[in-house]
């Protein structure tokens, strides 16, 4: 009778890579990535936090005389349809505020994720993220704060 040959029920442990002579075994080499990304979005974080402490401002002082204010409460009324011109001026400089902070503001936080996603300008895509996001508080803070000022 032949006997039939039995494969290894264990069979030896592959040989360990072995790369070919003159082989090197180095990381791919990254080509650094431009900043200009996060340096722009920055930028337009800076001009939007700085037009909106300036307008603010400018409108806390202008509303004074369109303001109201309770016991718990203080705001201003302004009509854009208004017959009076500086009720209707502060009413345009009011909506360009928000506006275009509001354009930009968004613009910026996007470019600003996108640059620190992706490498391109990393810290001042930060920066950007963070100008951006507090940008609606510090317009909001310096324009209650401006007429509260202004109507004592």
């Amino acid at each position: 009778m032949s006997e039939i040959p039995q494969a290894d029920p264990y069979p030896a442990a592959p040989a360990a890579f072995e790369p070919p002579p003159g082989y090197v075994l180095t990381p791919a080499v990254r080509e650094p990535r431009s900043k200009t990304l996060g340096i722009i979005a920055f930028l337009v974080a800076v001009v939007v936090i700085v037009g909106s402490v300036v307008a603010s401002a400018l409108i806390g002082h202008a509303a004074v005389p369109y303001a109201y204010h309770g016991a718990t409460s203080l705001g201003y009324n302004l009509d854009i349809g208004s017959s009076r011109a500086g009720e209707s001026s502060l009413a345009i400089l009011n909506l360009l505020e928000f506006g275009l902070g509001t354009v930009l503001g968004i613009w910026a936080l996007v470019q600003g994720i996108v640059a620190t996603a992706t490498r391109r300008g990393r810290g001042f895509g930060i920066a950007a993220i963070v100008l951006a996001a507090l940008g609606p508080i510090v317009a909001f803070s310096v324009t209650l704060g401006s007429l509260a000022a202004s109507l004592s």
